[in-house]
């Protein structure tokens, strides 16, 4: 058996245990996107002709986050493996000390095969839940440095950055599919419940500021906003193009969102609403990961991430409404 082979088992079965070996419904995107024009996340740093970043995205409400992961990358001419890591870290008070981020079993710069994991064995007091599905960062968290230390992508977006590179022109990096070595584990939940395998799904991403949004709505309201597609749909085929929302998390939603396509669709471009009803979920902020892609196109699925804010209700206004009720209630009560 191939030496990474064994080494990728022996992660897998250390980090989870009794991993679990039924069937689940969590899952993981892994995508390549090529040439960014600009750095194609709040912490890339390449962009340009020649230039890739390797980015994941994980399912919500059936995991809580990427614990580890094992990712062979063919064709690529270098390899910067930037997951979030903190090699020491305390909690502000020079308690729970211990590593943060993917510190455990990590793979070097220019290694074909990516692989790393946050620190379960120890364990470290400083897991972190939510990789690839919200946006965080080190400090939110009370997680802080101790002394000099190794610091990788201490503010990370919902889609997860993994690693950056360059490439030979022509020669586009891809994600081997069919390498034993390909994995990716998820928490379960929070409160130390098994670590399982995710189904993994590789392809190419792009990421598109066209499928970006930021809305603030009160409490009860529906979130509303309507998409452009972010590439030319074919005329002849305009019912091949599919929406979907990959993922959704937040404080607590009642329900989850939906995006649909408009019908019917123009030529060029297709439409989608987003729309979420608000009510019942709890107030503050939540992330809705959008995708399109063609189902008959060997094109990327691209990308973007609604940001929903849920405010309570002014003030004010229920002040007045108070006062109008009581207004009313006062003139009932005076009539013969």
């Amino acid at each position: 058996m191939h030496a990474r082979t064994l080494g990728r088992l022996f992660l897998v079965a250390i980090l989870s245990g009794a991993l679990s070996t039924y069937a689940n419904a969590a899952a993981v995107w892994l995508g390549m996107e090529y040439d960014p024009a600009v750095p194609g996340c709040s912490d890339c740093t390449l962009s340009g002709p020649g230039t890739w970043n390797l980015l994941a995205l994980a399912t919500t409400g059936d995991n809580v986050g990427i614990v580890s992961y094992g990712v062979p990358i063919l064709g690529a001419t270098s390899i910067d493996h930037r997951s979030p890591r903190m090699d020491q870290a305390h909690d502000g008070a020079f308690g729970s000390l211990g590593p943060a981020g993917f510190t455990f079993s990590r793979s070097p710069d220019n290694t074909q095969l990516v692989i790393a994991s946050q620190d379960t064995v120890a364990p470290t007091p400083n897991l972190v839940y939510g990789y690839g599905q919200t946006p965080g960062d080190f400090s939110s968290l009370g997680i802080e440095p101790l002394g000099v230390t190794t610091i990788e992508q201490p503010a990370w977006d919902g889609v997860l950055l993994l690693a950056e590179g360059t490439y030979a022109a022509g020669n586009f990096p891809e994600i081997d599919q069919f390498n034993v070595d390909l994995f990716v584990n998820v928490f379960t939940d929070t409160s130390g419940g098994p670590i399982v395998a995710a189904d993994v799904f590789a392809g190419q991403f792009v990421l598109s500021a066209q499928l970006d949004a930021e809305i603030t709505v009160m409490a009860g309201e529906v979130a509303a906003h309507q998409f452009n597609s972010p590439f030319e749909i074919d005329q002849n085929n305009t019912d091949t193009t599919f929406w979907d929302v990959w993922n959704f998390a937040g404080p607590d939603p009642a329900e989850n969102p939906s995006i649909t396509a408009d019908a019917p669709q123009p030529f060029p471009p297709a439409t989608a609403t987003f729309e979420w009803d608000t009510t019942g979920s709890a107030l503050g902020t939540y992330y809705a990961s959008i995708r399109i892609a063609n189902y008959f196109s060997q094109g990327p699925f691209y990308l973007g991430t609604v940001t929903v804010h849920v405010v309570p209700e002014p003030a004010g206004a229920a002040l007045l409404g108070l006062g109008v009720l009581g207004l009313v209630a006062a003139r009932r009560r005076g009539r013969p």
